[in-house]
């Protein structure tokens, strides 16, 4: 049903954008950017733990055409692969006469301004989702692919106040018996003037993984999440926040004959304050929580660990990545942030972040505890290349015996170098 509707509002487009009146004056753009990154790290806490290396490249080139500043088509095509490395059939890329094949459309989508006079405005086809600060749903920006949504998106400002309404595919798959699909629902309010986005999502999993069971009819995942993002500045302080809760159901049992519910209540709290001073370095200090909900008990009736959805990972919880995914223990990261500006185009970063679990677990010795570690990470940046922009950091990882799962764990450590030109 909602696909007819997806290709019923495209076709709707095409048909105001073909209408008498409309000029066929067409504006063509392209734009690009070309990034390589290398990477060195050792995250195994082992005593006779190894170090790797590695570097990636991304390449993207995108065509926009525009008419009437109404409507436009974009195409984004990307190249994603590790230097040196294989395709999906084992075969080298490099140095050799073999075809990658490996340029994909990481967006490509009509959109429409206005439908009708004053009326909302339309994207339908490939395209990244990023709201907020992007602690629920972003891009994820610094992955050498990135993330991309099929969908559709619809948006209408009413006074002080934006709405949106998405529809987002995650999977279809009609090669089985029974129609497979994974959607996501979601309505957005931005409220410019008080810094505030409201939001909520509704996620309906009926996915062959799970629900291909012509005995059960209960679906995989029925969540809904909803929460807000707030950021205003008050001259030299400035507040981010972000808070989520989740509730519904989900499956749980290994097959048809234990097929059974969960309700869900889990949530996010996340805040950062930061104040800038006034000098000619403009150094900033700031200090934040994020606080995911975690389930010590996975044997009642509730889940109660929170789910990170589709964020951007990479910008929250430590550059090392440790913890991107959920876990059912939850986790609290508290964290320090400085940045300064030591030279004209020249910026530097600092962070430290003390991370325990939300809910006990249970460690290699048998103990109960929410002990995790400490990360620490620098990064330096400069644009004084026009159109270049060059960084680089380390970071470390001290990680608690009882996370690491050995005693008397080696530190973790990553470091990078990354190059990036866009035009």
């Amino acid at each position: 049903m909602i696909g007819r509707i997806m290709l019923a509002s495209v076709g709707l487009c095409l048909c105001l954008a073909g209408a008498p009146g409309v000029s066929a004056e067409t504006e063509v753009t392209v734009s690009g950017q070309v990034r390589a990154r290398s990477e060195v790290e050792r995250r195994s806490y082992e005593t006779d733990a190894r170090t790797n290396d590695f570097s990636v490249l991304r390449t993207r080139l995108a065509i926009k055409a525009s008419a009437d500043s109404n409507v436009a088509a974009f195409i984004q095509f990307q190249d994603s692969r590790e230097l040196g490395g294989v395709d999906l059939r084992g075969n080298a890329n490099s140095g050799t006469l073999n075809n990658g094949a490996n340029v994909d459309i990481h967006q490509a989508y009509l959109q429409v301004e206005q439908l009708w006079e004053n009326g909302p405005g339309l994207r339908a086809g490939r395209f990244e989702v990023n709201l907020g600060n992007q602690r629920v749903f972003g891009s994820v920006g610094w992955s050498n692919v990135g993330r991309s949504w099929e969908g559709l998106w619809l948006w209408c400002s009413l006074d002080e106040v934006m709405f949106g309404g998405y529809w987002l595919k995650k999977m279809t798959d009609t090669s089985t018996a029974i129609d497979s699909e994974f959607d996501v629902l979601g309505v957005t309010a931005d409220i410019k003037k008080a810094g505030l986005q409201l939001l909520a999502f509704y996620e309906s999993d009926e996915s062959s993984q799970y629900s291909q069971s012509a005995d059960s009819d209960i679906n995989a995942l029925d969540r809904f999440s909803t929460g807000a993002y707030f950021n205003r500045v008050w001259r030299s302080l400035d507040i981010t926040a972000n808070a989520v809760y989740q509730f519904g159901n989900r499956r749980v049992g290994a097959d048809s004959s234990t097929y059974g519910e969960v309700d869900i209540a889990a949530f996010l709290l996340a805040a950062e304050i930061g104040y800038s001073f006034e000098c000619s370095s403009k150094p900033r200090l700031a200090f934040g929580i994020d606080y995911t909900s975690g389930d010590s008990d996975g044997d009642d009736d509730t889940w109660k660990a929170y789910d990170n959805l589709y964020y951007t990972g990479h910008a929250f919880r430590g550059y090392m990545d440790y913890f991107i995914g959920s876990g059912p223990a939850g986790l609290v990261d508290a964290m320090l942030r400085v940045s300064w500006l030591p030279l004209a185009g020249w910026t530097v970063k600092a962070d430290v972040h003390y991370f325990q679990t939300a809910a006990d677990y249970v460690d290699f010795q048998n103990q109960s505890t929410k002990d995790v570690g400490t990360e620490i990470d620098l990064t330096v940046s400069t644009k004084r290349i026009a159109g270049v922009t060059l960084s680089g950091g380390g970071s470390l990882f001290a990680p608690s015996e009882s996370f690491a799962g050995v005693e008397n764990p080696k530190t973790g450590l990553w470091g990078f170098l990354m190059l990036t030109a866009d035009f």
